[in-house]
């Protein structure tokens, strides 16, 4: 299968983004939202583009069958991963009440 200039292209133009979208998650983690930053969210955006960049190589058709494989494999981990955010958040708040109670009396 020669794909030549065109996979040269796409894998120069994903390198780039890669860069980039590393840039932006490191500005991300450092501000003031970076709580709500989820890091699996994060890595569903980057394969995003990844089988955008797949897609212009190999076809559509084949791009969705990688899809769905990553789909099939990253849901359980994005779902627990936010799940275990959600929790630790809410750790975290009974936490602040009990100290805040404690203070008070």
């Amino acid at each position: 299968m020669e794909m030549g200039w065109k996979l040269t292209a796409v894998l120069v133009i994903l390198a780039g983004m890669g860069t980039a979208y590393n840039w932006l998650v490191s500005r991300l983690e450092r501000s003031r939202y970076h709580r709500f930053v989820n890091t699996a969210l994060l890595v569903v955006a980057g394969v995003g583009f990844t089988l955008a960049g797949a897609a212009l190589v190999i076809g559509l058709t084949d791009t969705l069958l990688v899809g769905a494989c990553f789909a099939a494999s990253g849901l359980p981990m994005f779902l627990g991963s936010y799940i275990r955010q959600v929790q630790a958040h809410a750790h975290e708040e009974e936490r602040v009440r009990r100290i805040s109670a404690e203070l008070v009396q």
